[in-house]
């Protein structure tokens, strides 16, 4: 312990605690429409949706003691705890239709949905370069408890008419 060391005396409990309990909540939604007519000739559609959500959490919890001498009566109580949280719902829709009464009627349509969600925190209860006297227990206690929740969807519809014999 170095000379110059605070010292906490406490008549009692001495407890520290940290908590972080960060969120994010994200929506992504992606639509297209694609039409192609044509009278007499050749129709072609086509549609793309694309929704990504992207989301990060990363931080530092800490309940800590450092260079601090305590003397208590009672118990030494250090928690730490983080309860992060990620909620996302993403989605494309796309809907393609053509229609020719001439030579060929082709529609395309395609929906693509992403998320990617991480978590990376630290949580500690931690005693450093510190002597701890306790007329009780010494309990330290760290608890990380993130959750995440994707709600992913796509759905695509495509549709082609053509009064000749080639549709697609």
């Amino acid at each position: 312990v170095p000379a110059t060391a605070n010292t906490v005396t406490a008549g009692g409990d001495v407890s520290l605690s940290a908590a972080d309990d960060a969120s994010i909540g994200a929506f992504a939604f992606a639509g297209s429409v694609a039409i192609a007519v044509s009278g007499d000739g050749t129709s072609v559609g086509g549609a793309v949706g694309v929704g990504v959500a992207l989301n990060s959490i990363g931080n530092q919890t800490a309940a800590t003691i450092d260079g601090v001498d305590v003397t208590a009566v009672g118990n030494v109580t250090l928690s730490a705890s983080s309860a992060a949280d990620i909620d996302v719902l993403t989605g494309a829709v796309s809907v393609g239709f053509s229609g020719s009464s001439g030579s060929a009627s082709v529609s395309v349509a395609a929906s693509v949905s992403y998320a990617e969600d991480d978590v990376a925190n630290l949580v500690e209860a931690v005693i450093t370069d510190a002597e701890v006297i306790s007329g009780g227990d010494v309990r330290l206690t760290a608890l990380d408890d993130a959750t995440i929740d994707a709600d992913i969807f796509a759905a695509t519809v495509s549709a082609s008419f053509s009064s000749s014999s080639l549709s697609g």
